[in-house]
């Protein structure tokens, strides 16, 4: 019976295969002119695919950080604007996104955790909408009432959620590998000269641990 079962793989053809990917790896780690060439060439429907292959071989060889300074390089090189770096769905910002969100799932757990559910039992019994359209049957009068306090509402959870987000004990417990990250977005900036005010610095960190974190 054994003898009807084709043989796909043997020894010799799993090691050369073996070897390939070795080699592939070490290319693709080793000379960031490959990563570079990725970000040109990779169509929009195989980034996620693409990201995640790359960042899980670049932490398999010690090489992430190199990588993401390069994929963060290429980002500012191929947008101008503070509205589009790391906003659209570029190789960069889908592989650093899902490089962050690797090694931060336990801290986002450790800020949010107890937060959120106290949030939703104690502070969240009102609505916190503020779309006038959304809100219906109310006369004129009673609607600017609960939009008023919509709003007051709203900025004040808002404030609680901020707060911790920065407060020094979670400032601390953050990973290493978000803030090398954010370094290197800041320091990206600093290399453009005046092209980046202080301000759009602050967005572009703002930005990223937002809408990628």
């Amino acid at each position: 019976m054994s003898n009807e079962i084709p043989r796909v793989w043997d020894i010799d053809d799993l090691r050369h295969s073996l070897d390939a990917y070795k080699r592939l790896a070490i290319l693709l780690c080793d000379d960031m002119r490959v990563i570079r060439a990725l970000m040109e060439v990779t169509k929009v429907e195989e980034v996620d695919l693409i990201a995640k292959a790359v960042i899980d071989i670049a932490e398999t060889m010690g090489r992430s950080l190199q990588i993401i300074k390069t994929m963060t390089e290429g980002e500012f090189e191929k947008n101008s604007s503070v509205s589009t770096i790391f906003r659209l769905q570029s190789l960069s910002s889908r592989a650093i996104s899902y490089h962050v969100k690797k090694v931060g799932i336990q801290y986002l757990f450790v800020v949010f955790g107890d937060l959120l559910p106290n949030l939703l039992a104690n502070d969240l019994s009102t609505s916190l909408e503020i779309d006038p359209v959304r809100i219906t049957g109310q006369d004129q009068k009673e609607l600017e009432n609960t939009l008023e306090h919509n709003r007051s509402e709203l900025i004040r959870v808002t404030q609680i959620i901020f707060d911790r987000i920065t407060s020094p004990q979670m400032i601390e417990m953050m990973p290493r590998e978000v803030r090398v990250v954010c370094h290197c977005i800041a320091s990206v900036c600093e290399q453009q000269g005046d092209k980046f005010s202080e301000d759009d610095r602050a967005k572009l960190v703002g930005g990223f641990i937002m809408l990628r974190f």
